[in-house]
């Protein structure tokens, strides 16, 4: 059994009040997009001014000590966050889910894909995992990643690029992926999305390119 109650915020005995530095009632600090405190030229990051990731963490650390050394490298925090669990097979997922979709009243769409698909899925025994792309209906657009695989977390950075960019499934559809290769799962993906699409009658044309068209029907056959 796993039993969780979050975690907290743990500022005592670090001196804060005494230099000066805003605390909320429960002790987190509180700083500006640049990550610095009340006080100039004192900065936080991470657990000291919310529990996060540790991925989210070291980019706050990256913001402040570029705007702290005025290099200019880093100016601000991506909003676009991913999580991972690294569990057996891990959990990875980025953007939207499909409940987060349907509540906020958008029209979507899914594209599937297992392991047991792909050649490199079944090159190496690994057929049990699935990548699901959750994208608008009318232009395609990815709104979200979600993969169930032992290497998820490796996988999930494709899609974060294609939704950091405002990208479309036909990213996946337009490269080409070395094969044989798990990044070749987001092109399968796409393929049972286009064809989701088109069976309920929407046109692939209107939006995208004659490949996205060919490769439908060529998936198909």
């Amino acid at each position: 059994m796993l039993f969780t109650t979050g975690r907290l915020v743990n500022t005592e005995g670090l001196g804060l009040d005494a230099a000066g530095v805003k605390l909320s009632r429960r002790g987190i600090g509180e700083v500006d997009s640049h990550f610095q405190t009340s006080v100039e030229g004192v900065y936080a990051a991470g657990d000291v001014i919310g529990p996060s990731l540790a991925s989210i963490s070291t980019e706050q650390g990256r913001v402040a000590a570029s705007h702290a050394l005025g290099l200019g490298y880093k100016v601000k925090l991506d909003p676009l966050s991913m999580s991972a669990v690294y569990s057996v097979p891990e959990l990875a997922g980025v953007g939207l889910t499909e409940d987060i979709a349907k509540e906020q009243g958008i029209d979507y769409e899914v594209g599937r894909c297992s392991f047991g698909d792909i050649p490199r899925g079944l090159i190496s025994g690994d057929t049990d995992g699935i990548l699901k792309l959750i994208f608008h209906r009318q232009d395609r657009r990815l709104l979200g990643v979600h993969i169930l695989d032992d290497i998820a977390s490796e996988l999930v950075a494709l899609g974060q690029a294609t939704l950091y960019n405002s990208g479309t499934i036909d990213v996946f559809n337009n490269l080409t992926f070395a094969v044989p290769t798990y990044t070749t799962d987001y092109k399968y993906a796409a393929f049972d999305g286009f064809k989701r699409l088109a069976a309920n009658g929407v046109s692939l044309q209107t939006f995208g390119s004659e490949q996205t068209q060919d490769a439908v029907e060529s998936n198909q056959a």
